[in-house]
This record gives C-alpha cells, sequence and structure tokens, in this order.
C-alpha cells in the first residue's frame, strides 16, 4: 500500500507524520480536534457534534472556544501542508481515506467481509494488513477526553473484532496453530469477550490440548455469567464435548468451517419508542437456560405501510433477542417490495440460508422442495433465530420456515400474511407523538433542541409521524446552513407546509414516493383501480357502499377491494367496516387520481 502524506495515524498514540516524521501539533486539545476531524475525513463536521467527539458533550465548551482551538490548530498544521476548511457552520479535514489508518483499517475489514465467502484466503490476508496497522492494543492511548475516549473504545472493539475474525477463518481452514499463541494472550487480557475465548477451547481442541480445552471451556463459561449461552460457547462446549448428533459437511457460517452464523446488519443506534411492540417480540422466547419452545414460532409482527420502520424494529428486536439462540442467527432480505428489484424466490432464499448454515454450495440441490428438505434436516435439533425481512407473501415464505422445534422466524412484510395460521401477528402503526418527536431530536442532533419543541412537532405532523420521512427530513435539516437552528427548524417547517408533496420526502437514497409506489405496483388491476378511486372521494374516512358507487359495483365486491388494500398496508381500518387513509397515502392517492382524471 502506498501511504500517501501527511499520514495521520489512531491506532496507537495519536500523531501527524510528515516526510516521515512526527509533527506537532499543538497540546492535549489540538491532538484531540485533529484526531476527531481525522475519524471522519473530507466529510463537514458541525461545531456541536465536534464538541461532542472531543469532550463528550455538546455543552463542554462553547463555539467561540472551539473556533479559537481551531484557528491555533491551523497554523500548526501549515508546516505539513495540511489544512482545516471551515464551512458555516463546520469544519472538514480534507484528506483521503489512505491518510488515515484507523479508515484504512475499516475499508480492510469490510473488504474480507465480502470476501469470506468466496476467498477466504484473501479474507485472511485482508485482516492480517488490517491488524498489522495497529501501533499498541489500544487506540489514541495519548488522549484522554471523554469523547475522544469513545471514539478510541469503539476503534479498540473493531480490532477484538478483527482478531475474532480472523482466528474464525484460520480454525475453519485448519490452521489453528497461526493463531493459538495470539489467542492465548487475547483471552486472557479481554475475559469479557466469549468469542475470543470460544475461538481459543476450538484452537486448544484442534491441536490436540484436550485437558486445556476443557479448562478454558470451565473459565470461559464462569466468567460469562448469565450470558454463558452466548452461541459461540455454546458452540464451543460442542466441539469440546463431541460435537452435536448432525451437522452438514463443513458446517460454518458464510462458508467459514466451524464458525456460528451471525448474518444480522447492524442495529440503529437512533431506535426510538416501540417499547410495547419490542416487548411482545422479545416475548415470544423468554430468556433463561428452559427448554425450546414447545413449537416455531412465526411472527408476522412488523407488517405495516412503507416506510413505518418494520425493519428497524424486526433488527433491534433480533439483536436482543440472539444471546439466546446458541446455533446462531440468520437474516434474509426477500426484496417482496423493493424499488427495482424483484422478490426472490423461494428456492434463491433457501440457497442463501443454506450457505449460512455451512453448506457448501455444490451440495445444495436445485429443486425447491429438495432445498427446503436439506433446510429442514439441517436445523433439526438446533436453536436459530431466522429473519426473513420484506416478504412478499406467504408463498415465498412457507418454504423457509423450519419444521422442528427450536427456532424462531421473525417476518416483516407490508402485506398482512393471514394464510400464517400459526404466527403471532402484530400490526405496526404510526410512531406517536412524542415518540416521532424523540426519534426527528435523535437525529437531527443539536439542530433540534428542546427549546424548539413546536417547530418539531409541527414538522413530524406534517411527515405524518411516518418514520422514514422523519428519517429523510431530519438528513435535509442536517445539510441546511444556519447560525440560528431555531430559525432553520421553522423555515423547514414552512417549506414543508408549503409544498405538501411526496417528491419532497426524498434524499436519493431513500423516497416516500418510490416506497408507496411499489406497494402499489404489487395490486391487482381491480384493486389498483379502487384504490385510484380513493382520491376522488371527499370524506375523511370510506365505507364500502361509498366504494361501490364510485366503482360502480355492488357492496360485496366493494368490500372484498377495501379488505385487499387494507391487507396490503395501504389502509387503515379504526372501526368496522369504516376505512382510512394515512395523510402521506392520502396525498399518493390524490395524484394518482389527478393523473388519470384531472381532478
Amino acid at each position: 500500500m502506498i501511504v500517501l502524506e501527511p499520514y495521520l495515524r489512531l491506532l496507537g498514540p495519536f500523531e501527524l507524520v510528515h516526510q516521515g516524521r512526527p509533527v506537532p501539533v499543538g497540546g492535549p486539545v489540538a491532538q484531540a480536534i485533529l484526531a476527531a476531524l481525522s475519524y471522519a475525513p473530507d466529510t463537514k463536521v458541525l461545531p456541536g457534534r465536534l464538541i461532542a467527539m472531543v469532550w463528550g458533550n455538546r455543552d463542554a465548551v462553547t463555539v467561540d472556544n472551539l473556533y479559537h482551538f481551531v484557528s491555533r490548530l491551523r497554523r500548526a498544521l501549515a508546516p505539513a501542508g495540511l489544512r482545516i476548511v471551515g464551512h458555516r457552520p463546520g469544519y472538514r479535514l480534507p484528506v483521503s481515506a489512505a491518510q488515515v489508518d484507523a479508515v484504512r483499517f475499516e475499508e480492510l475489514l469490510r473488504s474480507a467481509q465480502a470476501l469470506r465467502d468466496t476467498d477466504p484466503d484473501q479474507a485472511a490476508r485482508r485482516l492480517r494488513a488490517a491488524l498489522q496497522l495497529w501501533r499498541g492494543t489500544s487506540a489514541l492511548d495519548n488522549l484522554n477526553q471523554r469523547g475522544i475516549r469513545r471514539i478510541a473504545d469503539a476503534l479498540d472493539v473493531r480490532r477484538l473484532d478483527a482478531e475474532e475474525d480472523l482466528a474464525d477463518l484460520e480454525l475453519g481452514r485448519g490452521r489453528p496453530e497461526l493463531v493459538l499463541d495470539r489467542l492465548r494472550t487475547l483471552a486472557v487480557t479481554h475475559p469479557e469477550r466469549p468469542r475470543l475465548a470460544a475461538a481459543l477451547i476450538r484452537a486448544l481442541h484442534a491441536t490436540g490440548r484436550l485437558d486445556q480445552a476443557r479448562r478454558a471451556l470451565a473459565e470461559a463459561e464462569h466468567a460469562a455469567g448469565r450470558d454463558g449461552a452466548h452461541p459461540a460457547l455454546a458452540h464451543a462446549r460442542r466441539v469440546v464435548s463431541g460435537g452435536p448428533r448432525f451437522h452438514p459437511p463443513a458446517c460454518g457460517a458464510v462458508g467459514v468451517p466451524g464458525a456460528v452464523p451471525f448474518q444480522l446488519p447492524a442495529d440503529t443506534i437512533h431506535f426510538t419508542g416501540r417499547a410495547h411492540d419490542l416487548a411482545r417480540m422479545l416475548a415470544l422466547w423468554p430468556a433463561g437456560d428452559g427448554e425450546p419452545a414447545p413449537g416455531t414460532v412465526v411472527v408476522s409482527a412488523v407488517r405495516g405501510m412503507a416506510g413505518i420502520g418494520k425493519t428497524a424494529l424486526a433488527v433491534h428486536a433480533a439483536h436482543r433477542l440472539a444471546p439466546r439462540f446458541a446455533d446462531g442467527v440468520l437474516f434474509a432480505d426477500l426484496r417482496g417490495f423493493t424499488p427495482d428489484a424483484d422478490p426472490v424466490p423461494p428456492t434463491g432464499a433457501l440457497d442463501h440460508l443454506l450457505r449460512g448454515l455451512g453448506v457448501p454450495g455444490p451440495q445444495i440441490p436445485p429443486g425447491l422442495d429438495a432445498r427446503a428438505t436439506l433446510y429442514r434436516t439441517v436445523l433439526a435439533g438446533r436453536r436459530v433465530l431466522i429473519v426473513l425481512d420484506n416478504a412478499a407473501d406467504e408463498a415465498q415464505v412457507r418454504p423457509l420456515i423450519p419444521s422442528a422445534p427450536g427456532c424462531l422466524v421473525l417476518i416483516t412484510s407490508r402485506r398482512h400474511l393471514a394464510g400464517l395460521d400459526d404466527a403471532t401477528h402484530l400490526a405496526l402503526r404510526v410512531l406517536p407523538r412524542a415518540e416521532a418527536a424523540a426519534l426527528f431530536r435523535a437525529l437531527a442532533g443539536d439542530r433540534a433542541t428542546a427549546a424548539d419543541r413546536d417547530s418539531v412537532e409541527r414538522i413530524v405532523a406534517l411527515c405524518g409521524h411516518l418514520p422514514l420521512a422523519i428519517r429523510i427530513t431530519a438528513a435535509r435539516l442536517r445539510l441546511g446552513h444556519a447560525t440560528n437552528p431555531a430559525k432553520l427548524l421553522a423555515e423547514l417547517a414552512d417549506e414543508l407546509g408549503a409544498h405538501r408533496r411526496l417528491s419532497w420526502f426524498s434524499d436519493g437514497d431513500r423516497s416516500v414516493l418510490a416506497a408507496l409506489a411499489v406497494s402499489y405496483r404489487h395490486l391487482t388491476a381491480p384493486q389498483q383501480h379502487a384504490f385510484r378511486l380513493l382520491g376522488l372521494h371527499p370524506g375523511a374516512d370510506i365505507d364500502p357502499h361509498a366504494l361501490a358507487a364510485l366503482a360502480d359495483t355492488t357492496p360485496d365486491h366493494a368490500q372484498r377491494l377495501l379488505d385487499e388494500l387494507h391487507a396490503a398496508s395501504l389502509t387503515d381500518q379504526p372501526a368496522y367496516r369504516r376505512y382510512t387513509l394515512h395523510e402521506l397515502v392520502a396525498t399518493y392517492v390524490t395524484q394518482l387520481a389527478d393523473e388519470e382524471w384531472g381532478t
């Protein structure tokens, strides 16, 4: 790798290196500010966020004091040809990822993860290259500011994650001797990491040190305490005791023999509210060491309209539930309602899930029935959490549901999967006013304070309390330029109220209009026609007789159409045979009606 100059080192004592030599940049505060800007290279960092990144909270110093600190730092950086670009407000350090060791470290970890399936040798080499960037065992260990220590702690955790990933790869390739000594040291210095302990136990077992493996297992389980059911430790326990009664050939996650699958996406740090819904999901599989549930539990728990936060809730709940499943966690995006993508056929989903369970590609049969049979066989006798996100319909998910007890399946869909009779169904609603405002404030950061309550509540009301619309609007706010955040909030509310068009709720990658359009495209032609007719109805709600008059059909037929639109999460049903539209859905259906009838 060619290292560009100047070079910023965070993986050890903080240093700015230019022409091969460290460059003094001032005292601890100056170093901390430069380290924080380096952690987000070539990215505008708002003053409040920069203060929090250094001192731990946004009120630790004033913006004026920060300005003076940055001014002195700029002068110190001039000899190294490094500058800090000022924004109004905010600061940016215009360096590339290749000039910051911590960013290069993260890039190598991501590329290693992407190669685990197809090229484990190359994945291991990249993990080793990432770990070689470290100049000690702790990041930024010469800086003590509270915010900097948080950044350092996050980097230290990522280093240990990389050590564990490398150990899994080498153990899976039958080369325990390459990681055994390293694991001995790490397991002693980090007894709080069950996965490190489990890797050491497996390495000891693989090299014939059976007594040492048993002692290490006992010590790890004692250290883990109530967390002793951690999936990695449970797998190590099976290895030491002779293994489970059944494993597929080369069992392991994503092609790594012996690894426990954990395919969940990252949990969002801004998960807000949903306490009742979350409690219901966690209650499906109580914590403890009791017997498995009496039967497979299927949850269509996060059924709801586009953008309501189904995936966020399911992933958040799954992270909480994961320690209860010793044999791992599987995740599949079924793309049932993904713009510009077809739903994943059950055969394709089974291929993904079987590979996650360690079945090599050549051993996966081609047909749906054969794959489903193998899938059920592999899962027999195991405790696995399976998250099936964004399902199109019952036919797509039925082959993906295990037949033996011991597994929990969480399914999300825009449709009410009524055909899954044994499922526990949970309909998700828009956020209550207080939770919607809390989500907006969390996303907006220092742009929305408690003093801006009226503007925030007006904004989230105009978003219909829909999480997707709230997230897009908060992202727009973060891009705004204003020295007066309260004024910026009021202007944003005025702009949002004046537009009232769905095209406003878009930030490139996310779009409320695109999300609703996918739901519409999945309707049949008669359902689409009935939906467009709702845009002509002047009332706040509609009943079958009103739709029958608009559609020139019978009330019974109109009732079926309304029920089908409700099952597709395009209408609400606040009372028997009374149907309403979410305000953003009402805006969308009015646009459709205007396009067809010019109303």
